[in-house]
């Protein structure tokens, strides 16, 4: 759970730096943070968010939030043998790299899924409640003593080979990453402006000052549903953490996600929330949160 609130606190930070102007860095954090929203291992603690858990995927071994973080999209891709061709809609080809990989996957999933599978979905879910998203700080909790203590301890020289070894994990394969990252301590920076950060939209704070929570951004509301996905698809009910790793890449496992077009609409639901947050914030109103003609 504290990784789903640090992460909501960190979606409604970033919309509201982009809304001050803030500009590019921001805007990218705010992407990669609603990509965050939508990959369900994100939202559980379980095994660090399967980053502990090891699996088969196509018969090499992977931790589980590998597996969603990246191979589940790649085999997708790499698998889908039609939208290979333009479509006859300008709106979705104009805003394709031109011979990217990815191309015929996307046009797949707006064509025929925001088109057609999920078109009267698609106002549910960019809603968000009347009064606002309700909880999206859910803690107002302090850093653990123990971990506070041991960054802010630490000589220079050593914050930097902290810093070095993150930026160092971000370049290995995923199946290493994985092992690796969660092993190495939070820079320190992590740590500035945190409670300011997990305070600011509080529930508690805002009613003191009789404010109340404003769209366009509802983590808290877009992410409740994900956390089923954790339990309904991406564990295996079979998984006990001891034994011969289980291979993913079954009908099993790997066919009711496909069937369900549950990667699909994932990425359906996170691209258009990111697209109202920009519509509202970047157009100044001069945009609807979701228009489509095609």
């Amino acid at each position: 759970m504290n990784e789903d609130v640090n992460v909501l606190t960190a979606i409604m930070n970033k919309t509201a730096g982009l809304a001050a102007g803030e500009g590019d860095i921001t805007l990218r954090f705010l992407v990669h943070f609603l990509g965050d929203l939508h990959q369900p291992l994100h939202l559980t603690g379980r095994d660090k968010g399967g980053n502990g858990a090891l699996f088969r995927f196509e018969g090499r071994a992977r931790n589980l939030h590998s597996v969603w973080d990246g191979a589940l999209i790649q085999k997708n891709i790499r698998e889908l043998s039609n939208y290979t061709t333009p479509l006859p809609a300008r709106q979705i080809e104009d805003n394709l790299p031109p011979n990217a990989i990815f191309d015929p996957y996307v046009r797949w999933i707006v064509w025929e899924g925001i088109r057609e599978w999920w078109r009267d979905d698609l106002q549910q879910w960019l809603a968000c409640p009347p009064g606002g998203d309700p909880y999206p700080h859910s803690s107002n909790l302090d850093i653990p003593p123990s971990t506070k203590g041991k960054a802010a301890n630490r000589p220079p020289w050593l914050e930097g080979l902290v810093n070095a070894g993150h930026v160092a994990a971000i370049s290995l394969p995923d199946s290493l990453r994985g092992v690796v990252a969660p092993l190495l301590p939070v820079p320190d920076a992590s740590y500035e402006g945190f409670n300011a950060q997990l305070l600011r939209n509080h529930p508690d704070k805002l009613k003191a000052n009789g404010e109340k929570f404003e769209e366009p951004a509802c983590p808290y509301t877009w992410s409740k549903a994900n956390h089923a996905i954790n339990c309904e698809y991406a564990w295996p009910k079979d998984y006990t953490g001891h034994g011969p790793l289980i291979e993913l890449d079954t009908p099993e496992y790997l066919g009711r996600i496909d069937g369900d077009k549950v990667i699909e609409r994932l990425l359906a639901q996170g691209g258009l929330r990111l697209a109202k947050i920009l519509n509202r914030v970047i157009g100044k109103g001069e945009y609807s949160d979701l228009y489509i003609d095609y």
